[in-house]
C-alpha cells in the first residue's frame, strides 16, 4: 500500500508543475508579479523535490501550488459542459483523421454489384407473417443487428398514384406519390412486380442518378390499399481502404471505390487567370455521362494499357479472356449465374443486357456491342457484377488513375453472409 500511495504522491506532484507551467504560458501577463515568482519558484522545489524523492515535503507542496494555480486560473462557467467539449471536438478530428488516411465508410445504395454486395433489397412478406421482433422497441433492435425493417406502405387517401425514381436523394427506392403524399418502396420489389397496383414496370439501370424517369402512372387509388409489405434490408456498409494504393498498385479483380469527377486544380487545364478561388475547386467530369461529386463501387477488370472486350460472358484483355480471378471467375461463371428467386447474368455487353440503351445520350457506347472494345492509356476499367442493372464502363468509359479512391475492403453491416472480407 506504501508503494502506490508514493506513486500517487509522485504523479500529482508532476501533474501540478504541469498545470502551473501551462498557466504561466497562457496567463503570465494578467498574474500579479509576485505570483508569478511563486510559481515558478515553487515548480522548481516541487519539481526537485520529486526527483530526490522527498515524501515528506510533496503534500504540502503540492497543495501550496494548486491553490495558487486554482485562485489565478481563468473562469469557467461550466466545466463539466467544457470537458464534454473538448473530448467531442477530439473524439471527431481522431475520426476524420482515420477516415481520411485509414478507413473510409461508404454505403452500398442500389444492387449495380449483387451478388457480391448488395444494396437496399426487399422480401415481401404479409402483415400477419411478422413476428415479435418486427414490432415496438424490438423492430429497432433488430434493424440494429440485421439491417431488417418491416415496412407496410398503404395509402392513406384516394388518388391519383404516380411511381417515380429519385436515385440522387433515395437510391434503391421507388417512390409512389398519392395527392402529394409520398411512400418509399423498395425498387426491386417493383422489379418483381409485387406492387398491387397495375401495369408496373420499370425501366433504366440501378445506379444511373442522371435517369431521374417516371417509371409509371397507375391510374387511381382507394383509401386503405395495401401497395405493398415485406422487410426491407439496408444496403452493406463497407470500409474501404485507404492506405493500401499508397503501397501497392490497384490490382484487377479489385472491388474498388471511384470519383465520377476531379477538381478543376486536380485536373489540369485552367490558367492562373481562368483558375477559380482555391478554396472553391471545380468539379470536371471525365465523362459527360455521369453527374460529378458522386462516388461509384465496381470491380476493377481493366489494367491501363490493355484493350477490353466483352465476349461469351466472359471479359477480354488483349482478345483473351481474363483467368485466375476469383470474383470475375464466379460472375462469368454459369454455376453463379443465379440464386434464388433473383437471376443474374454473366458479363454482357449493352445491347446484350439492356437493348434499349443502345445509344445513350445520343453518343456512341464503349462496349455497346459483342464486336466492340476499349483500349485503355493510365486507367481503369470497372465493371458491375450485375451486369443487367450497372451503369458502368460500358456505357462512359474507363476511370482515371487520379479519380479512384481506394479498394473496398470489409463489409462491417448489417451482419449477414455477406459480412467479413469483400472477395
Amino acid at each position: 500500500m506504501e508503494f502506490f500511495r508514493r506513486r500517487k504522491l509522485l504523479k500529482n506532484a508532476k501533474n501540478t508543475v504541469t498545470a502551473a507551467r501551462i498557466l504561466l504560458n497562457m496567463r503570465r501577463d494578467v498574474i500579479p508579479s509576485d505570483t508569478v515568482k511563486e510559481l515558478e519558484y515553487g515548480c522548481i522545489i516541487l519539481e526537485k523535490a520529486r526527483r530526490e524523492r522527498d515524501y515528506v515535503s510533496i503534500p504540502a507542496l503540492t497543495e501550496k501550488i494548486s491553490g495558487l494555480v486554482e485562485a489565478n486560473s481563468a473562469p469557467c462557467f461550466s466545466p463539466i459542459l467544457r470537458e464534454i467539449t473538448e473530448t467531442l471536438v477530439v473524439a471527431f478530428g481522431v475520426a476524420m483523421a482515420f477516415r481520411a488516411y485509414f478507413f473510409q465508410p461508404f454505403k452500398i445504395p442500389t444492387g449495380s454489384m449483387q451478388p457480391t454486395l448488395y444494396g437496399i433489397h426487399s422480401v415481401q412478406v404479409d402483415p400477419e407473417d411478422t413476428t415479435f421482433w418486427d414490432k415496438g422497441p424490438m423492430k429497432a433492435a433488430k434493424w440494429l443487428v440485421t439491417g431488417v425493417w418491416f415496412r407496410d406502405v398503404v395509402a392513406d387517401r384516394d388518388g391519383r398514384i404516380v411511381l417515380y425514381s429519385d436515385s440522387r436523394r433515395n437510391p434503391g427506392y421507388v417512390m409512389a406519390n398519392v395527392c402529394g403524399e409520398v411512400y418509399k418502396i423498395p425498387a426491386d420489389a417493383m422489379d418483381r412486380k409485387e406492387l398491387n397496383l397495375k401495369d408496373i414496370r420499370r425501366g433504366g439501370l440501378h445506379d444511373d442518378i442522371k435517369a431521374g424517369r417516371i417509371d409509371s402512372v397507375s391510374g387511381f387509388i382507394r383509401k386503405g390499399t395495401r401497395i405493398w409489405s415485406g422487410y426491407v434490408i439496408s444496403g452493406d456498409q463497407i470500409f474501404a481502404n485507404r492506405m493500401k494504393w499508397n503501397f501497392t498498385r490497384p490490382a484487377r479483380d479489385q472491388v474498388m471505390v471511384f470519383k465520377t469527377s476531379l477538381s478543376g486544380l486536380e485536373f489540369g487545364g485552367y490558367s492562373p487567370q481562368t483558375r477559380p478561388f482555391p478554396f472553391r475547386p471545380v468539379d470536371v467530369l471525365y465523362s459527360d455521362k455521369l453527374v460529378a461529386g458522386q462516388h461509384y463501387i465496381k470491380r476493377l477488370v481493366g489494367l491501363p494499357g490493355e484493350k477490353i472486350s466483352i465476349s461469351g460472358g466472359c471479359v477480354m484483355t488483349n482478345g483473351a479472356p481474363v483467368t485466375g480471378c476469383a470474383g470475375m471467375s464466379r460472375i462469368s461463371s454459369e454455376e453463379s449465374s443465379s440464386t434464388p428467386g433473383v437471376s443474374y447474368s454473366r458479363y454482357m455487353t449493352v445491347s446484350e443486357s439492356n437493348p434499349e440503351f443502345t445509344s445513350y445520350g445520343n453518343a456512341s457506347l464503349p462496349l455497346g456491342n459483342p464486336v466492340d472494345s476499349i483500349t485503355l492509356g493510365d486507367s481503369y476499367f470497372p465493371l458491375g457484377d450485375n451486369t443487367k442493372s450497372s451503369f458502368d464502363g460500358r456505357f462512359w468509359g474507363a476511370v482515371p488513375r487520379r479519380a479512384m479512391v481506394a479498394p473496398a475492403s470489409f463489409v462491417w453491416w448489417p451482419v449477414s453472409r455477406r459480412w467479413g472480407f469483400i472477395k
